[in-house]
């Protein structure tokens, strides 16, 4: 069976859009990302409790990302009889600022996430027990934090929060 150039010439072009896909799609930046938080009681007669902040960085791709820029903001509800939301966007607000948004890289660090690796990256901060629930909102960007952002946002459980 012989091709003709005709055949020939939309082979190779099928070939080269193949392969430019996959080279394209082979250096995008692929990374799960999402918080986690546990919680320590450091003495019984502490208003305070120890809150360990997890980022967690799945690098599904091939190609290795250096995170520069890191955020983290926490915000705590204290009295939820008086629960408010935010009618325009639904959403429930979290009056009491407990870690006010800022960076979690120190200026001129970074943190590495290799090709299909699990990193994850911690900050301890210290939440009274008066809260009932936090809210941790993470955000991180591949080069420039202006541009474009991954976030995440989850709410927690304050366990033991009896004063």
């Amino acid at each position: 069976m012989e091709l003709s150039i005709k055949e020939i010439i939309s082979l190779l072009g099928l070939l080269s859009a193949a392969i430019w896909f996959y080279w394209t799609q082979k250096f995008k930046p692929r990374v799960e990302f999402y918080v986690d938080c546990e919680f320590f009681q450091a003495s019984s007669d502490s208003d305070n409790l120890i809150a360990e902040i997890r980022f967690v960085f799945n690098n599904r791709g091939f190609v290795q990302h250096i995170i520069k820029h890191l955020e983290l903001s926490v915000h705590g509800l204290i009295d939820e009889s008086r629960i408010i939301s935010n009618e325009k966007k639904q959403n429930v607000i979290f009056k009491d600022k407990i870690f006010d948004r800022s960076s979690v890289v120190p200026k001129g660090w970074y943190f590495w996430v290799r090709p299909n690796v699990n990193q994850v990256i911690t900050k301890v901060i210290s939440i009274n027990k008066r809260h009932s629930v936090i809210r941790v909102i993470a955000g991180f960007s591949y080069t420039d934090p202006k541009k474009s952002r991954h976030t995440a946002q989850k709410v927690f459980q304050v366990p033991n929060n009896n004063v």
